[in-house]
């Protein structure tokens, strides 16, 4: 496996199915129709290899500027850049990228934010919300009154009538995005649990 996906042999079934949602959801995905997948769904931890190989192809499919297979790395920087987050290509892990993302979807400083939002956060994730325009994952938060802002303005405020006018509207982006976003509040939420090696 990617060494920065390998982390996903520690996540539950219960853990993947959003991961398996977002790509199971579009149309063109190869996952839901792979032998593994219809032999053993919803054990998604049977068919790990098949959920990262098909992600890691919607972000080859979304890069075109790629040469070969792209690592998660490749694709989380690639994530950053479209969405003007501020990244160092050269820090040594992939967290740095991840909590700068989440800063910039949540509106928020993420090493600021407790424990119990973040969970809030990560309970409220719903990849179709991200795309919508009404109610969702914002509106639940709303209600909560949490202090972060949510995923839904990844449309509302991130993205700018240019990034729609190239890759950023594509469908493979729409997957990438939701999917990188998830694997970053879940890296989070291991780390706190002290699951991660």
């Amino acid at each position: 496996m990617d060494k920065d996906l390998k982390f996903l042999q520690t996540w539950t079934n219960d853990e993947l199915d959003p991961l398996v949602n977002i790509i199971t959801d579009t149309f063109s995905n190869f996952l839901a129709i792979s032998d593994r997948y219809k032999e053993y769904y919803p054990d998604h931890q049977k068919y790990l290899l098949e959920i990262e190989k098909e992600f890691l192809a919607y972000g080859g499919n979304t890069f075109t500027n790629f040469f070969g297979n792209p690592t998660y790395r490749d694709i989380l920087e690639k994530v950053c850049k479209e969405l003007d987050v501020a990244h160092n290509p050269n820090d040594p892990d992939v967290w740095g990228m991840e909590r700068n993302l989440l800063e910039k979807v949540t509106g928020q400083d993420w090493e600021e934010t407790s424990d119990a939002q973040k969970e809030d956060f990560l309970e409220e994730f719903d990849a179709k919300s991200i795309w919508g325009t009404n109610g969702g994952m914002l509106g639940n938060a709303a209600k909560k009154g949490l202090i972060y802002t949510g995923l839904r303005l990844l449309v509302g405020s991130l993205i700018s009538a240019a990034w729609l006018a190239h890759s950023i509207a594509g469908p493979a982006f729409r997957v990438i995005v939701p999917c990188v976003v998830y694997i970053a509040l879940m890296r989070d939420k291991k780390a706190r649990m002290g699951e991660l090696s």
